[in-house]
């Protein structure tokens, strides 16, 4: 009988050495594989496992839109009777400073001499030399005389219009009951001054 059980141990032995040889080898072969080779696949370089792969250059824009969200932009703002299409023979004009900040606009600003009374002020859409749709109505307070008034408020910015205002491509545009479509005019430009 002990020789029996000699061979009935030895057999559990050899049966419980060859069941752990293939449970290593089955788990060695889910590890490879499941890992992957992540060389493979330069876009997903630098990527967590969970996020959803994107290129560089997107990754790069978001970043930096998020990033200048939050900071304050100053842009200036020249307003002549040249700079209308078509251009304005007048002795008006005026300035304005809009600071962009997050989704609003603050402009402060004035104009003054216009050869009519005042009638409205917008922001348009629109690049240098064309004309455009306003988008944002400005409410200054105007002067006595009528032909005169200043700027200083703040406004909501949509995101297409804040990526004009980012692309030069907004202006303000001051009306009069003589020139209705506009006496003067000023792009709104980036002065080059971060704040």
């Amino acid at each position: 009988m002990l020789i029996h059980r000699g061979v009935n141990m030895k057999h559990h032995q050899s049966i419980k050495a060859y069941v752990m040889g293939i449970l290593i080898f089955t788990l060695s072969i889910g590890l490879i594989t499941g890992c992957g080779d992540r060389d493979s696949d330069p876009d997903m370089e630098n990527t967590e496992m969970n996020e959803t792969p994107q290129s560089q250059p997107d990754r790069a824009y978001n970043e930096d839109y998020d990033t200048n969200r939050g900071q304050e932009q100053s842009f200036e703002v020249s307003l002549e009777g040249s700079n209308e299409v078509p251009e304005v023979t007048t002795d008006a004009s005026g300035s304005a400073t809009v600071t962009l900040k997050g989704d609003s606009i603050h402009v402060e600003g004035e104009f003054s001499d216009l050869g009519s009374e005042y009638t409205a002020s917008h922001i348009h859409k629109g690049a240098e030399g064309e004309n455009g749709d306003p988008i944002i109505t400005l409410e200054p307070e105007v002067g006595n005389d009528k032909t005169s008034g200043s700027w200083d408020a703040s406004y909501l910015l949509e995101d297409d219009h804040r990526s004009a205002l980012m692309a030069d491509s907004l202006y303000i545009n001051v009306h009069s009951t003589e020139n209705k479509p506009g006496e003067i005019r000023g792009q709104i430009t980036s002065s080059g001054m971060d704040m």
